[in-house]
């Protein structure tokens, strides 16, 4: 799965295009996982990562480490102490915005069901803290391309794998990738 974004501002885990990805991404991972498929997450953007300000440790939603540096990191080396550090700042993350951006919908919600929901994240969250090595696996299969091709460079990118991904086949590509981004 790939969100692709055009963005003129810099980013950090505190932007609202990472953290809102990251959650979407933690909600697909859990129901992937339950259905028995492998998958893989890129985030691709034309942004360049910003200075990520770190908190204090002590309060449920700190945020160590520049968890875009220390995500990406994890690519070439995924030690014990690592992926803690980042499943961390991704668990402030969620105690920071959860809440705030994807509210659960009260009892006299009219209209569709938002697919994704903060009671839907946490459970994403208590999934991956149920086994020892989800949250590797989810870490590992997630990559965070930063400072990519423009707008156009992007667009042709985009059509190009619809193109040739089977389950896009007979959906119109010239016509879809513009929609996307």
């Amino acid at each position: 799965l790939e969100q692709i974004k055009l963005i003129s501002s810099r980013l950090t885990a505190r932007s609202p295009a990472v953290y809102e990805t990251i959650f979407a991404f933690l909600c697909s991972y859990e129901a992937h996982t339950k259905a028995r498929r492998s998958t893989s997450f890129i985030f691709t953007t034309n942004a360049r990562r910003g200075a990520q300000q770190k908190d204090d440790l002590g309060a449920v939603d700190a945020i160590s480490v520049d968890l875009l540096v220390a995500w990406r990191a994890l690519a070439s080396a995924a030690s014990d102490e690592a992926v803690a550090q980042v499943a961390a700042s991704v668990k402030a993350l969620v105690e920071r915005y959860a809440a705030k951006v994807f509210p659960d919908p009260g009892p006299g919600h009219k209209g569709p069901r938002p697919s994704i929901t903060e009671k839907r994240i946490r459970a994403a969250v208590a999934f991956l803290d149920a086994a020892s090595d989800r949250w590797r696996t989810f870490l590992t299969a997630t990559r965070w391309d930063l400072e990519q091709e423009d707008s156009v460079a992007l667009l042709q990118k985009l059509g190009a794998r619809l193109a040739s991904d089977v389950r896009c086949k007979d959906l119109p590509a010239h016509l879809l990738a513009p929609r996307l981004l």
